[in-house]
């Protein structure tokens, strides 16, 4: 791991604790804000001035570690420690990019085929969140149908959505029902769910409610400011980077004020600006920068920490695409960040996801977890007998040695090509080959078995809060 200078994470922490004390956050609840000052902390109106000695305090309540469960075990999710990394696809894009450049709306079908690619690939221990947000579902029914489906779909560890304080009441109610009850549901920490503040200094209504009512049910958060340097935050990184770690220590104090123990995560998602635009810029070393202090400002303090991803400003599947997703990838991965969100199928600055990006990110992800699990250096690896038996200008491939190491040593890619063309172009070809691994891993996906009486449980909630019951047949798989 490469973290950032222990003397500079204490400049932005003793920064970020002037900034809270003197100039403090604004809560838009009156709920959250009577939390604050019923624990001694001063406020004035929806304003709240934090002290260190109560904020580290606080965090000190704060798991280092635990444990996210899915309910398929296998795909049990162990954040913080030092030792797991994880991946999470591609999040909150209202539009959906074809592999002709055509952009459209994101659709309830296209958040079940993410789901189902999702499910599929082994690099993937959790599913749901906003894969896509679906245009032909209502406001008010869209963040509970998107749960609704990631559940169908996938048994590996849920990512929920935050909402305003009823609609979130209503995800908890559906995820209880899916577990069988809610004593059952709080028993473990079944659910992640991301919330943003709303820089510079405020936290809104829904992002406090989701807070809330998320420590209150025993499920796990991250708390992920957005600050965008030159715009919603200083145009210097430092500047950012400390502005977003205060929002986030607010964000994490109120969630142990509320259940202390509850489990966080340490998010920093800060984003670049294009100056000569006033336009956001994601595929820049400034977004990797702030996403390495992101780690160590985690590590800091402590935590499990989530940020980075496959990000990039291109406007279709070009170079473009891939080689400003490679950066923040790997300086996630090597920092030891434990869930590294948007790994996968953005474009346009978070505007659309592409299921052809999609594939080629994976193809990143398989190339940089090659590389950070290093060589294994053994009798057998060293190939000394190998090397002496071909001995001086012989050749490895006729060797047995060779065969039996040919399936499992080399990295092999899913979707760039390798050897000859033929009369096709090179661009066709990456195309073609995305989505031949989409058709694969489609081809083979069976849906996860959900007991009848959950179901019907789920349903309920689904028709309580008026969803139509044809609809909700007409989504799910055909198994169910």
């Amino acid at each position: 791991m490469a973290f950032a200078a222990k003397e500079k994470l204490d400049k932005i922490h003793a920064a970020s604790i002037k900034i809270l004390n003197e100039t403090g956050v604004r809560l838009h609840s009156p709920k959250a804000v009577e939390l604050f000052a019923n624990a001694g902390q001063k406020t004035d109106g929806d304003r709240v001035f934090l002290t260190e000695e109560f904020i580290m305090k606080q965090l000190k309540n704060a798991p280092a570690n635990f444990t996210l469960e899915a309910r398929n075990p296998e795909y049990n999710m162990s954040l913080g420690g030092g030792d797991s990394r994880h991946y999470a696809a591609g999040y909150g894009c209202p539009a959906v990019m074809e592999a002709d450049g055509t952009l459209r709306d994101a659709m309830i079908n296209d958040y079940i085929k993410f789901a189902k690619i999702i499910h599929q690939s082994p690099l993937f221990k959790i599913n749901g969140g906003i894969l896509a947000q679906p245009n032909d579902v209502t406001a008010d029914l869209a963040s509970l149908s998107m749960v609704y489906a990631a559940m169908l779909y996938s048994d590996k560890c849920l990512f929920i959505v935050p909402e305003h304080g009823d609609k979130y009441l209503k995800i908890m109610d559906l995820c209880a029902a899916l577990w069988g009850g809610k004593e059952e549901f709080v028993k473990a920490r079944r659910t992640m769910t991301m919330i943003s503040t709303l820089s510079p200094l405020q936290l809104d209504a829904m992002a406090l409610d989701s807070i809330m009512y998320c420590a209150e049910h025993n499920q796990a958060m991250m708390i992920s400011p957005g600050p965008m340097a030159g715009a919603t935050g200083p145009a210097t990184l430092a500047g950012n980077v400390t502005l977003g770690n205060a929002e986030c220590l607010a964000g994490l104090v109120l969630a142990q004020l509320v259940k202390p123990g509850t489990a966080v995560m340490y998010g920093l998602q800060a984003t670049t600006s294009d100056l000569r635009t006033g336009s956001i810029a994601i595929g820049t070393p400034g977004y990797a920068l702030q996403a390495k202090y992101c780690a160590s400002m985690a590590n800091y303090y402590n935590l499990p920490c989530r940020c980075g991803g496959g990000v990039n400003d291109a406007k279709a599947v070009s170079a473009q695409s891939g080689y400003e997703a490679v950066l923040p990838i790997f300086t996630t991965a090597q920092n030891g960040v434990d869930m590294i969100v948007h790994s996968a199928g953005i474009l346009d600055s978070w505007a659309c996801i592409s299921y052809e990006k999609f594939m080629c990110d994976l193809d990143i992800i398989s190339m940089v977890e090659y590389f950070l699990n290093d060589i294994e250096v053994n009798e057998d690896t060293l190939a000394v007998d190998v090397i002496q038996k071909v001995g001086p200008g012989g050749i490895f491939l006729n060797q047995r040695h060779t065969l039996k190491n040919a399936r499992t040593v080399p990295w092999y890619p899913k979707v760039a090509q390798r050897g000859p063309l033929g009369d096709r172009k090179v661009a066709d070809v990456l195309i073609e080959n995305c989505q031949k691994e989409i058709e694969r891993l489609l081809s083979t996906y069976e849906a996860p078995v959900i007991k009848e009486a959950n179901m019907k449980a789920m349903d309920a909630v689904m028709t309580a809060a008026g969803a139509d019951q044809k609809w909700l047949d007409s989504i799910k798989p055909a198994s169910a």
